[in-house]
């Protein structure tokens, strides 16, 4: 059982680690094999959707969690670590995906963690055609200019540089205001020391 054999549980991270790439993956913690509570194996996985250069508008990062028992006693837990452009709804229908192929796949001899991350890759790409602008919430689509700002959304170009109009009138209109403010409380006191240099000069 794999359960028991080490060396077939690194022959299946290095299979997918030859998959998604040295990089992605990030082992978060090896059980000691002493606890039957702890995991066999914990690892983080950030997954892109497999689209030509430049046009991934989503990421998701999984943790990805092999129980005692795993592969003939336990399925994987999958859950989402952080992700990047994606909706709700993306992220249910990827884990969901998850799910589904850990019983499909699951509970035999062989592990089923390249299935499970086949059927999230899968669902990651039908999410990144349909990722939403968060302002416009329309579609924002691989041929179109999108923005991915540290915040982690995505904006069309065209929405994001309105936005950016919209608020510099903003502050064009409140610095304005306060001027204009300004040079009224200017002017009124202006006119009072006018008026008390008339009285004192008249008395």
């Amino acid at each position: 059982a794999m359960a028991d054999n080490a060396s077939e549980l690194e022959e299946e991270l290095e299979v997918v680690r030859a998959i998604y790439g040295e990089e992605s993956i990030k082992i978060v913690n090896r059980g000691s094999g002493k606890d039957d509570s702890e995991a066999l194996l914990s690892f983080e996985i950030d997954l892109r959707p497999r689209v030509e250069a430049g046009a991934a508008l989503v990421s998701v990062c999984l943790g990805v969690e092999l129980p005692r028992g795993y592969p003939i006693e336990a399925r994987p837990r999958v859950e989402v670590e952080r992700s990047r452009g994606l909706s709700d709804a993306s992220l249910a229908s990827m884990l969901a995906a998850a799910g589904k192929a850990g019983e499909e796949h699951g509970l035999q001899e062989d592990g089923c963690i390249c299935q499970v991350l086949a059927e999230v890759s899968e669902a990651l790409d039908v999410a990144n055609d349909v990722c939403e602008c968060c302002i416009c919430l329309a579609p924002c689509r691989p041929s179109e200019l999108a923005v991915h700002p540290p915040c982690e959304h995505i904006f069309h170009s065209e929405c994001l540089g309105h936005w950016a109009w919209l608020k510099d009138r903003e502050a064009e209109a409140a610095v304005a205001e306060t001027g204009d403010g300004t040079a009224s409380q200017r002017d009124a006191l202006r006119r009072e020391l006018s008026e008390a240099s008339e009285k004192e000069v008249s008395v």
